[in-house]
């Protein structure tokens, strides 16, 4: 089943496309010039299990660790999410593994940590909003480091092409 439609601002998808290849976004199952169509992830949105008291702290942290080096791909690529917040990612059931949805505002950019702030300001609202504010401060910790740990990594020979595609965006 498909699930999202993406009107994509990127009329070749490119960046795109490498995204759903490193697992980022849901896979493309079909895409043409300004339309990205991806497949449907049966799960629940992070901002649920967030709120959820029942959710195990292991899956979270292995979530948290998970987003920080999605992000820093995204990042790498010079690609803004334009809205990223736990209700924009979307956790797969079987397997627990995030995927980032809802990119009708993205756009290029220049290196910044800006969607990586609002994701982490977002998560600490909905765990204090279920009495979970300790598990916040370990969460960010996680998150931040394999943020670090990727950008540290430095780019591969791709995602130094995305950027030059990028870099005649802005």
């Amino acid at each position: 089943m498909v699930l999202e439609i993406l009107d994509s601002k990127f009329e070749d998808n490119t960046h795109m496309q490498y995204l759903s290849r490193q697992h980022i976004i849901p896979e493309i199952v079909h895409s043409t010039s300004g339309k990205v169509v991806m497949r449907h992830i049966k799960g629940r949105r992070l901002c649920k299990i967030l709120s959820d008291k029942k959710t195990d702290e292991t899956v979270l942290k292995k979530i948290f660790s998970e987003l920080g080096t999605m992000v820093a791909e995204v990042d790498k690529c010079h690609m803004r999410h334009g809205d990223l917040h736990t209700g924009n990612v979307i956790v797969e059931h079987s397997t627990n593994k995030p995927y980032i949805i809802d990119w009708e505002f993205a756009t290029y950019s220049e290196f910044s940590q800006v969607d990586a702030m609002d994701l982490l300001s977002n998560a600490e609202y909905d765990l204090n909003s279920c009495a979970r504010q300790e598990l916040y401060k370990e969460l960010e910790t996680i998150y931040k480091k394999s943020y670090m740990d990727s950008i540290r990594a430095g780019a591969s020979e791709e995602v130094l092409k995305l950027r030059e595609i990028a870099g005649k965006k802005f």
